[in-house]
């Protein structure tokens, strides 16, 4: 699939993909949900996945919202640079590491912006 070059097009791919990975869920049994991923990953699990993703959409919307008040947003986050990311992500994996998974979900579907 081609890189979207339009916001419509932005947002149907994002669509399509936040379909895709919900169905990829929905199709694992209980079991392969909660199972574990190959060691060498910050993300253990789809938990982690998904508190990853939700706690990046609301900070994207966050500059979204910053920068239409015509304000500069700190990005990626207060206190770090793009080449410091793996410090917040590890933040953000420690914040949602004992969430449970219908929780995560919940919060992936809400910060999913429609």
């Amino acid at each position: 699939m081609p890189r979207p070059t339009t916001k419509q097009d932005l947002l149907v791919q994002s669509r399509m993909k936040h379909d895709a990975l919900n169905a990829f869920i929905e199709g694992l049994s209980r079991a392969d949900r909660m199972r574990a991923f190959k060691p060498g990953t910050m993300n253990r699990n789809i938990r982690d996945v998904l508190g990853h993703l939700h706690h990046w959409h609301t900070l994207s919307l966050d500059w979204y919202r910053v920068g239409m008040r015509g304000d500069k947003p700190e990005m990626p986050a207060h206190g770090y640079t793009w080449a410091t990311t793996p410090e917040p992500n590890r933040w953000i994996h420690a914040t949602y590491s004992d969430v449970p998974l219908n929780k995560a979900h919940a919060l992936f579907e809400r910060s999913t912006p429609k």
